[in-house]
This record gives structure tokens, C-alpha cells and sequence, in this order.
């Protein structure tokens, strides 16, 4: 939300574009919404073989956030 409206935030790079990413897989078993200080650092299929691997089964939906943070 800081992007809209944000002259300052605008003239560094800084958009209220969302990057939308379509599914291939049908079977959706979570959801991630992060921003780019996540994206920025660890790729999406990274971030979800870590929840999947770790995470998903146990449903600890709180530890997946504060591992990913």
C-alpha cells in the first residue's frame, strides 16, 4: 500500500503493479502472499518446497511465516 500515491516511493523503482503469476497446477494446496522483500531473496519454488516439505503436513501455517520472515 506505501506505492500508491507515493511520489518519493515512485522515483526509486517502487510500483503498485502486483505480479500475477498464473496456475499450471489445478490441485492448489496453499496460497503465499509475501512482498518483494521475500521474492527479492528466495524464489517462489523455493518458498514452496520448504513449506511443502515442512510446513503443509503438519498444518503450521504460524512456523512456515516465521521461518520464511
Amino acid at each position: 500500500t506505501r506505492s500508491f500515491g507515493d511520489l518519493v516511493a515512485k522515483s526509486v523503482g517502487v510500483i503498485a503493479m502486483p505480479e500475477i503469476k498464473p496456475l499450471i497446477n489445478k490441485r492448489v494446496q496453499f496460497v503465499i502472499l509475501a512482498s518483494d522483500g521475500l521474492w527479492d531473496r528466495i524464489s517462489s519454488d523455493e518458498v514452496v518446497r520448504i513449506i511443502s516439505r515442512d510446513y503443509y503436513s503438519s498444518r503450521d501455517a504460524e512456523g512456515a511465516v516465521n521461518f520464511l520472515v
